[in-house]
């Protein structure tokens, strides 16, 4: 049985790696090493039984499902970081926030469209 703790980590790996545009990239925005972020994105594709990020020695394209996935739980994972923070919409915010999130990832990019995923960066407006 895998533990909260485990899915939480393949998660934020996950959005990280996608966000980031690499896995380099997200182990240093979460502050690990390039191969721990691999695995454990590797791990979550294992747990879920599908396939969320094609990946090639220079590029990464997510696949329809990660795509799926991913514009589902980035939002909850966004929603948390804003709670711990205190933003708008997070704990103890009074009144309705909502947020418009544009995440990087370029449309069409699990069929392979363009040079990878991760084109804009990631934007949040409330």
């Amino acid at each position: 049985m895998t533990s909260i703790l485990e899915k939480t980590t393949g998660l934020v790996a996950f959005v990280r790696t996608v966000d980031a545009g690499s896995f380099s990239a997200a182990s240093r925005l979460i502050g690990s090493t390039q191969s721990a972020v691999s695995k454990s994105v590797a791990r979550l594709e294992r747990r879920l039984g599908v396939r969320l990020i094609q990946r090639s020695t220079r590029t990464l394209n997510l696949t329809a499902e990660g795509q799926a996935y991913y514009e589902r739980v980035a939002p909850l994972l966004r929603r948390i970081e804003d709670a711990e923070d205190g933003r708008p919409g997070g704990f103890g915010s009074q009144g309705t926030a909502s947020s418009i999130c544009t995440s990087g990832v370029r449309k069409g990019a699990h069929r392979g469209v363009g040079s990878g995923v991760f084109g804009a960066p990631s934007r949040c407006e409330t």
